[in-house]
């Protein structure tokens, strides 16, 4: 992350989950072209056996009976629910990364925080659901519709040097009303809001999440003294390392 990022991270103490949609990738939450030719035919599977036409229909929470062809409605939630998945993402690797380096600090001006899997788990409620990324093939591969949190643990493979761990949280508007036949309550998600929000923060105890801080390997001097000094004056007990990157060959 850059300088401003961290100071804002020991300011607040909350580690920012990002919305899906806001993550740079039209593709965040998206699903492969055979998924859908999958969910096409088993709509018209549905609609054919149960209800006598060529395509199923559904209705969304929210839109006051409304029916929407099953296809249509999918593509609707999928884009609805990156907005309310809330993303927290980490680069898994036992070495550092020249290329996230360059990619999340060209400018020289930044850290990188390193963690564990156990430390991250521990430092985040338990309706936080935690998983390593997958890259796949969008026109060829299958992702599992079943879980709600599977597109948003996709990628292209085009973004493997990512070698991404997410943090995900999901936190749907509910919508309740009562059923027509039963006049049981019913909830699911509200369909018909919509976020207004950035992102979502989540209070962490910096002590217990942070096993090590690395400064750029191209930062000067002053700046290295600057994030030790300002790490301090927040009284974090981690370590503040220059990054390994900037050692100098033996010729």
């Amino acid at each position: 992350m850059d300088f401003t990022k961290y100071v804002s991270l020991l300011e607040s103490k909350n580690l920012f989950f990002s919305r899906a949609d806001r993550l740079g990738d039209p593709f965040e939450g998206s699903i492969s072209k055979r998924s859908m030719a999958a969910r096409k035919f088993i709509a018209e599977k549905f609609g054919r056996e149960i209800q006598g036409v060529s395509s199923a229909l559904v209705e969304l929470a929210g839109f006051e009976g409304k029916l929407w062809d099953s296809v249509e409605a999918d593509t609707y939630r999928l884009r609805w629910d990156a907005e309310w998945m809330f993303i927290s993402c980490w680069h898994m690797n036992p070495v550092e990364s020249s290329a996230m380096w360059q990619l999340y600090a060209p400018s020289g001006y930044g850290v990188a925080l390193q963690s564990t899997y156990r430390k991250l788990r521990n430092s985040l409620p338990n309706d936080v659901y935690m998983g390593k990324v997958q890259y796949i093939c969008y026109e060829k591969d299958l992702v599992d519709l079943k879980n709600t949190f599977s597109p948003f643990l996709c990628k292209r493979k085009s973004f493997a040097h990512e070698a991404e761990l997410r943090a995900i949280h999901y936190d749907s508007p509910i919508y309740t009303r009562r059923d027509k036949n039963t006049g049981e309550e019913v909830r699911a998600a509200a369909h018909h809001v919509r976020n207004t929000e950035g992102g979502k923060p989540f209070a962490v105890n910096l002590d217990h999440l942070v096993e090590n801080l690395y400064i750029s390997p191209v930062a000067e001097s002053w700046y290295a003294e600057l994030v030790a000094s300002i790490t301090n004056r927040y009284s974090c007990k981690f370590p503040v390392n220059q990054s390994s990157l900037d050692e100098v060959p033996i010729f």
